[in-house]
């Protein structure tokens, strides 16, 4: 028989029970947040969910309300958001259709975050792992839209038993043995699987930022739901999300970085009035 470490195992589910508790607290005090300062915009979003799909939160508004909370949504903020958008679904819409109401589940999206948590593209490093920073530049790259599985649904091949798993990273991750009959043989299901909606963009620096004879850094950036097709090329915006690293192929030690959006906005772009001699326009004429 194999020995059970008790120790261990008490030690991870104080871990869970810990996590699920944190969670818990961050819902209700986004439902609180929300309530007052949000609640009219989430029930003008529920009006026109689902064409809408996101509600766009002022950091300042939520610093203002809860400086606690705001500081952790900075230095964790999948833990944050994935509770901001728990709290969402439990407001009261005051929406009459079921079915909306059943199926409400915006995305919260955060932007205007604080001075110094707004990097340059060159300056984005290992420091920020983990952290929700915003960057600014424009779009030198952009890819068609692309469909990412986020739940699969893979069938055994012996018992034909389902197993559900959530996608959360680029790598598809297969189940490994069936609960059933033990089986190690699936197929994927797409007609029962989930999608959703994907893109990559680079991003460059601002020109403008540049000293003497740099060259302009770059950043991949990855765009999931509504966020998709919502910008072109050559267009200059601010991303609000979080720092990855890639695994490199092969045995090298050296990661490259990319962005996973958490919010997208389009910065309006001035241009100056050119103002040309009598002979230079003959001369275009």
């Amino acid at each position: 028989m194999a020995e059970i470490d008790l120790e261990k195992e008490l030690s991870e589910f104080d871990i869970k029970e810990s996590k699920n508790i944190l969670v818990d607290e961050y819902i209700d005090q986004f439902i609180d947040f929300f309530e007052e300062v949000y609640k009219k915009e989430i029930e003008q979003l529920a009006l026109n969910y689902p064409t809408e799909k996101s509600i766009s939160i002022d950091y300042k508004k939520l610093e203002d309300f809860d400086l606690s909370l705001a500081e952790r949504l900075i230095s964790s903020p999948n833990i944050i958001i994935e509770s901001a958008n728990a709290a969402i679904r439990k407001i009261d819409i005051g929406i009459l259709d079921k079915e909306i109401e059943e199926n409400f589940n915006p995305a919260v999206r955060f932007f205007n975050l604080p001075e110094e948590y707004r990097v340059s593209i060159r300056d984005v490093g290992s420091e920020h792992l983990a952290e929700l920073i915003s960057v600014e530049g424009t779009i030198r790259v952009i890819t068609e839209k692309l469909e990412k599985l986020t739940y699969s649904y893979f069938i055994c091949r012996k018992c034909q038993s389902p197993s559900i798993i959530l996608q959360k990273t680029q790598q598809l991750v297969k189940p490994i043995i069936c609960a059933e009959c033990k089986g190690k043989e699936f197929d994927l299901d797409i007609e029962q699987s989930k999608f959703t909606d994907y893109q990559k963009i680079q991003i460059q620096e601002p020109l403008e930022s540049l000293k003497g004879s740099e060259q302009a850094s770059n950043i991949d950036v990855y765009l999931s739901d509504d966020l998709v097709n919502r910008c072109s090329a050559g267009d200059k915006i601010i991303v609000t999300g979080t720092l990855k690293l890639r695994p490199p192929k092969g045995d090298i030690n050296i990661f490259s970085r990319y962005m996973v959006a958490n919010h997208v906005e389009k910065i309006d772009q001035e241009y100056e009035e050119l103002k040309i001699s009598f002979e230079e326009e003959q001369e275009i004429k």
